[in-house]
């Protein structure tokens, strides 16, 4: 294990260059995070420092959930590098970097440069990797139990990223609950909510959309769906039931869709 610098603006090999805002994890635990540089190999990373765990036998504790966190392996988590025991900022650690120049982009930082838009298909592609994520960790004994907005990052090639998953649930309680399955599904469910004024609907058409989301995000709350649809159990039920394109027009609108690609068809052939 490296020891931190002793400096102010130092952890280890990395140099602290910028102050981002805390994050908090879920569960009553808040870390402080910087944008950090090493300049050996001109690489980012984030620092993370979790000050309420600098006593020693909560470090330990902390320090065991982090290894442990540390396996888990995943293309839209944030895996853990490195960690050590800073005796003024208290518990540190690291990660990749996965933001850009302006600095770590949330899910919301994306609705606001689209100025308020979000096409269902990007939606989709963003649930679809989450729900990637909480299957393999449910399946590998990991949740989360407390995620929202502000964890949700998207990297420079569009990918979700979770910041700090399931880091909460092992310090607090050190082991997943079917509490915390059914709350990460439900954290799904309130992320479609709040987005679903952004939603533009029929891919650009800007058609409304239905309420095949709706009824998804109340599935995923554990009630029944518009319909009557029975709520979800499991995050691969969710996933599964995604709305789709077709979903998500008036069954008149995707009458009148096909029609005329029908018609486009034939006058093509004339």
């Amino acid at each position: 294990m490296r020891h931190p610098s002793q400096t102010d603006h130092a952890f280890g090999p990395w140099r602290l260059v910028r102050r981002l805002p805390d994050t908090v994890a879920g569960h009553g635990v808040t870390a402080r995070r910087w944008i950090a540089l090493c300049d050996r190999t001109h690489t980012n990373a984030v620092v993370y420092a979790l000050p309420q765990f600098a006593p020693r036998p909560r470090a330990r504790r902390a320090l065991a959930a982090l290894e442990h966190l540390g396996r888990l392996k995943h293309p839209h988590s944030v895996p853990v590098q490195s960690v050590s025991l800073d005796p003024r900022r208290g518990l540190c650690f690291t990660t990749a970097y996965s933001g850009d120049v302006r600095g770590l982009n949330t899910l919301h930082d994306l609705l606001c440069d689209k100025q308020g838009v979000l096409p269902p298909s990007e939606l989709r592609r963003a649930l679809g990797q989450m729900l990637g994520l909480l299957a393999a960790a449910h399946a590998a004994g990991y949740t989360d139990g407390a995620l929202s907005l502000d964890r949700i990052l998207i990297d420079p090639h569009g990918a979700v990223k979770v910041e700090l998953f399931s880091l909460g649930a092992l310090l607090r309680d050190g082991a997943p609950t079917t509490a915390h399955h059914t709350a990460d599904l439900a954290a799904m469910g309130e992320m479609v909510r709040w987005l679903l004024p952004a939603l533009q609907g029929g891919e650009g058409t800007g058609a409304p959309p239905t309420l095949a989301w709706e009824s998804w995000s109340l599935r995923c709350a554990g009630v029944k769906g518009v319909n009557g649809q029975p709520p979800f159990t499991t995050v691969e039920q969710a996933l599964g039931a995604l709305p789709s394109w077709a979903d998500e027009q008036p069954r008149e609108s995707v009458l009148r869709g096909l029609v005329n690609r029908v018609l486009s068809s034939f006058s093509s052939r004339a």
